[in-house]
């Protein structure tokens, strides 16, 4: 597989297909999910093959950026429970991110549908907002970052549940 790393949206470099990575493997790919399997703000990717097991790419870098991962929960009548369609908008550090909720991905795949911030080595969120498909707009009090909130529609952000809170620790 082929791994590009960005490199604050200016350019693209290629990730070394170190040995016994994953990425020096040869793969006959079918599909691809990527989410935070380890809710540790560090996107993983589980690759479907062909004729044989999935494969993870589990991210393990080193680095030590910061991020918010949101998930959304809908009205269910103005707007799904799932949130597909949704939008958000967050801003750190003057700069401004979007993220739209979707279902799917590729070949016989899905997507983990918690949205994900990177915000580098922005240490907190100045605004976020959310356009919800019901075309209602919601501000959310900026979060603490390197961590996952839920969000419905029309209360903001819910309080976190005792097993959501093991995912904080890098």
């Amino acid at each position: 597989p082929l791994l590009f790393l960005n490199h604050e949206g200016k350019s693209f470099e290629l990730a070394p297909a170190v040995k016994g990575s994953g990425l020096a493997e040869v793969l006959e790919g079918r599909g691809a999910a990527f989410g935070d399997l380890f809710n540790n703000g560090k996107m993983d990717v589980v690759i479907n093959q062909l004729d044989g097991p999935a494969v993870l790419l589990r991210n393990v870098s080193a680095d030590h950026n910061h991020w918010v991962g949101v998930k959304l929960i809908g009205s269910g009548t103005k707007s799904p429970r799932d949130a597909v369609g949704a939008k958000v908008f967050v801003t750190a550090n003057g700069i401004r991110q979007r993220a739209d909720v979707i279902s799917g991905g590729s070949f016989v795949s899905q997507n983990d549908m918690r949205l994900h911030f990177g915000l580098g080595a922005a240490t907190s969120v100045e605004k976020m907002e959310v356009v919800w498909p019901s075309g209602a707009k919601q501000s959310i009090a900026p979060p603490q970052v390197d961590r996952y909130i839920t969000v419905e529609e029309g209360k903001g952000i819910l309080p976190e549940k005792p097993a959501e809170a093991h995912g904080r620790k890098r």
